[in-house]
């Protein structure tokens, strides 16, 4: 991610920066709980973020999206495939609401209140719901 970050900058696309820790590692190792963790820092991007230009669709911003889009593929088009495919698209991220339900699933049994559990799991069953029902079933 951090070599396809600078790749993408040096076609003029704004993209996040690493900045790395005062012991110059880009990625810090920890321990928080017991759990081995990892963190990063990156810069912030300053623009205003595409949902918010709904209504405003004209001929230029069609054009500057196009043009950030084909310099991102030019950017990334000698990066291979990682073996391990986790570069995928099919990849599973947990940070995407619609996988709530299947990253969260397999921790159900981690909590101890049965009335919480089962108030989580229905909110999760119309999550669900919700998700496979038009038009986002369609997405």
């Amino acid at each position: 991610e951090h070599t396809m970050m600078r790749a993408v900058r040096t076609t003029g696309v704004r993209a996040p920066d690493v900045r790395a820790s005062d012991h110059g590692e880009a990625v810090v190792q920890f321990t928080w709980k017991s759990l081995t963790c990892f963190a990063r820092v990156i810069t912030w991007v300053e623009g205003i973020p595409l949902s918010e230009c709904r209504g405003q669709a004209n001929g230029a911003l069609d054009r500057a999206l196009g043009q950030v889009m084909g310099a991102t593929d030019v950017a990334l088009e000698h990066f291979e495939p990682r073996s391990d495919g986790a570069d995928s698209s099919e990849r599973m991220l947990a940070w995407d609401l619609a996988n709530v339900s299947t990253v969260s699933r397999p921790y159900l049994n981690e909590l101890f209140d049965d009335e919480v559990k089962e108030r989580v799991t229905k909110a999760l069953d119309a999550f669900d719901a919700f998700l496979a029902s038009p038009p986002y079933a369609l997405l």
